[in-house]
């Protein structure tokens, strides 16, 4: 468990799912996040379970928690000989614009360059028309470094994403400064 000053990122629990079913069935979280609709409540239940059964010695999967219900996740997945981990997110829209995912990815990138000084690149990628999104990595003190077209398919489009990262040695010098 990795706990901020609001927030607890924790692993799931079967008592998520109807949290879960609550913003994932959202159409405006599913929007940039590829989730299908209609969304159902056994679609939830899949989600939360693969969340709880993940290899946390390759990926994790927190619930990010406000107060003992789950509002979101923050995701990632080792690619150790490469160095890198690739990471995720989603937030439930009614905490939008309150600095929660911000809050939940600094600690993530925190704890992950913690527990692998192996890792040099923690990346994510989102839509260019997600500007919420990139400023949440942009506050995390990732960098945009480019776009990759048509990088993934949602709702049976090729989109864009917009590909960040931030490395060790900048992670390090901001935890300096």
């Amino acid at each position: 468990m990795v706990r901020t000053q609001r927030l607890a990122l924790r692993p799931f629990r079967l008592s998520d799912v109807d949290a879960v079913f609550g913003y994932e069935s959202d159409a405006a979280y599913g929007r940039f996040l590829g989730v299908s609709q209609p969304y159902r409540r056994s679609d939830a239940e899949r989600s939360v379970a693969s969340r709880m059964l993940c290899d946390w010695s390759r990926s994790a999967m927190w619930a990010v928690d406000l107060e003992g219900d789950a509002i979101g996740h923050v995701g990632m997945t080792l690619y150790a000989g490469h160095g890198r981990i690739d990471l995720y997110y989603g937030l439930a829209p009614a905490h939008w614009g309150k600095g929660y995912m911000t809050e939940a990815v600094r600690a993530a990138i925190d704890a992950a360059f913690a527990a692998h000084p192996g890792v040099n690149r923690i990346q994510a990628d989102a839509n260019p028309e997600n500007p919420a999104s990139l400023r949440v990595m942009e506050k995390a003190g990732m960098t945009a470094e480019g776009v990759l077209r048509q990088y993934v398919v949602m709702h049976g489009v090729a989109t864009d994403q917009v590909m960040c990262s931030i490395l060790r040695r900048e992670w390090e010098a901001a935890r300096e400064g």
